[in-house]
């Protein structure tokens, strides 16, 4: 019986594979003319095997990628035991050039690396971000995650912000 989300290598083992939902998001923007994109609210953990598998697919496809696992929280935002968010930031090895690490900015929330276009030389400081809702009465931790993501955009005129902005 096949079971979505669960693949068998060739000796038979259980292998963690993207959901069917990821695949057909990460297959359309590899199919079309995407260099550079962002996946958000990934809900995987750092350095689990679904993390592995998420950056394999989008590795089989051309593209390189730094990931942030999500977080879980007892109450409210994450959903508890599932967890939520988690950021991947991917771009196409032939087409774009990593300059420098990947910064993970806020945990789980915004990732950020300067790229190189080598066909134009355009230089892109891209941001991979899922930002928390900012109404009402925001908190402390929201409001330091804004300020981060705001902080690095202000004057930044090479800034590509991807993502999930809410």
């Amino acid at each position: 019986e096949e079971v979505e989300g669960m693949e068998e290598d060739v000796w038979g083992r259980v292998v963690t594979a993207p959901s069917a939902k990821t695949r057909r998001i990460v297959d359309a923007l590899v199919g079309g003319d995407a260099v550079l994109f962002a996946l958000t609210d990934i809900h995987v953990e750092d350095g689990s095997r679904e993390m592995t598998a998420l950056r394999q697919y989008v590795a089989d496809r051309g593209f390189e990628s730094a990931v942030t696992g999500g977080w879980r929280e007892a109450m409210g935002e994450g959903g508890g035991k599932d967890g939520a968010g988690g950021v991947m930031l991917a771009w196409k090895r032939t087409e774009v050039r990593l300059e420098g690490k990947v910064e993970e900015v806020a945990e789980g929330r915004i990732l950020r690396a300067q790229m190189c276009l080598p066909r134009c030389g355009a230089r892109v400081d891209a941001m991979a971000v899922y930002m928390p809702v900012r109404e009402g009465a925001m908190g402390e931790a929201v409001r330091e995650m804004w300020d981060a993501m705001e902080g690095r955009a202000m004057g930044n005129r090479g800034l590509l912000i991807m993502g999930d902005m809410n």
